[in-house]
Parts: C-alpha cells; structure tokens; sequence
C-alpha cells in the first residue's frame, strides 16, 4: 500500500514538472534576425514575470558547452518554481545570477535552476544564436507555403513574413533561371532590381535555407552545407524536405508558386 502510495506522490510530481507547459498559452519568441525559436512556458511565477518584461532586447552568451543564457532586466519570481533536469530545447531561470538559459543539450536538475518551459519551433537553432537578441511575447505568425519545382521535383518552403518575402510573393507564380554556384546554392540575380532588405546581417549558410543576398541582389538556395557565415543575409525561409534534389542539377529553371493557406 506504501509503494501505491509512494509511486502516485511521483507520478503527481513529475506531472506537475512537465504538464504546466500549454501550447495555447504564453509563448515567447527568441531571434537574433536570422535564428528563431519560439518557447510555450508553463504557469509557473518565474515563466509569468519572464512574459511581463517583454519585449526586451539583450546580448547573447554562450555557457557551459549546451547553453545560450541572457539576463532579463528584473529578477524573475521563483515561489512555487520547479527544479529539475530536462531535454534539448529545455528553457530555464537560474537564479542565483539572474540569467534565463536555453538549452542545445540534455541538462540536469541543480539547486536554483527552475524550469520555464521548453521550445516547440525552432529548438535545434539554439545553438546557434548570437549577438544581440529580441524576445518578445509570440504572436500568431504568418507564413507563407510555396511550392518549388525542379525538373518533375516539387518541394514545399516556409517564407518567412518579411518584407523580401512579401515582394517575392508578389511576383509569384515565376520562375527563375537558376545558377549552380560552389556545389553548394543555387542562385538567381535580379539585375536592375533591389529587393526590400529591412533585416539583413550576417547569417550562415546552413542546409534548406533561403536568403536574399543585398550587395549582388541575389535570391540563394542553399543545398548542401557549408556552415560558412556571410555578411549582408536577409533571411527568407526555409524547405522543409528534399532540398538535396539540387545536387548535380547544375544550372537549371526552377518554378515558385504561392500555395494557398
């Protein structure tokens, strides 16, 4: 009867550690302009005066090999907080320095480290967040869903809304003469033409993303990694799956229509 009772205590707890976070509830997104992750937080005081204090603006830093951390302007309230370990992707308050972390690594449970929530887009990016971040409270986003095709090839990409994507979409259906450049993009320049690039800076050239590149006004699909940061990105979006079907194609036509909401 003891074990019945001891093991419903621990399945009432661990509930309580892990059940708060509500993805219809507060969210908060996380972006350094080019990386973006969006965290749903639990109901926990912490996470609540964590949520009243944005939107703020503050320097990233990396700690501890599976972290970034930023300091909010306030202290958050930590009664009733939930100390415990948890996943990648894991967003916790540190308090006895002040410091809210995100975490690109397992983690473990520690005297003061109480958890806030966790990431539910975006988390693998967490890792690669610099300089100067914004956090604001997530608002109901809009993409925009296009369907690329190559060759017999249709591919489905996630435009971000931004004002390149927006004059993108605006020429939509079209289809560009695509450059293969390096094995690595492919590449279309509008010559006699600049596209709006409110948020350009510097961004790396990871697998499936889409960027507008100001200085050649040059629309890139990146297909193969190189990890490589380039100065003057304004990020576009992002293909879902099977963007390697660019590798050998060379320089070919390829096709890009809005698809319906």
């Amino acid at each position: 009867m003891k074990r019945i009772i001891l093991l419903a205590a621990i399945f009432l707890l661990t509930g309580s550690m892990f059940a708060r976070v509500d993805d219809a509830g507060m969210r908060i997104r996380v972006a350094d302009g080019m990386q973006e992750i969006v965290f749903a937080l639990n109901d926990t005081p912490a996470a609540k005066s964590l949520y009243a204090q944005l939107p703020l603006e503050t320097d990233v830093q990396n700690y501890g090999g599976n972290e970034k951390i930023f300091y909010p302007p306030e202290t958050l309230v930590d009664t009733d907080a939930v100390e415990t370990g948890g996943e990648a992707g894991g967003l916790a308050y540190f308090s006895p320095w002040g410091n809210v972390v995100m975490y690109y690594g397992p983690f473990s449970q520690y005297s003061g480290l109480y958890v806030l929530g966790e990431a539910i887009s975006g988390g693998e990016q967490i890792c690669q967040l610099t300089g100067k971040i914004r956090a604001t409270a997530q608002e109901p986003q809009k993409e925009y869903r296009v369907r690329i095709t190559v060759g017999e090839t249709e591919l489905v990409a996630v435009f971000a809304d931004n004002a390149t994507s927006r004059a993108l979409i605006e020429k939509m259906p079209m289809t560009l003469p695509m450059m293969d450049l390096y094995g690595r993009e492919m590449c279309y320049r509008f010559t006699g033409e600049e596209l709006p690039a409110e948020e350009a800076q510097v961004g790396r050239f990871d697998v499936g993303r889409i960027f507008y590149w100001t200085p050649w006004h040059s629309f890139v699909i990146v297909y193969a990694e190189s990890g490589e940061e380039i100065d003057d990105l304004q990020y576009i979006g992002r293909i879902e799956e099977g963007v390697e079907v660019f590798t050998g194609t060379g320089d070919t036509d390829v096709t890009f229509e809005r698809m319906e909401p």
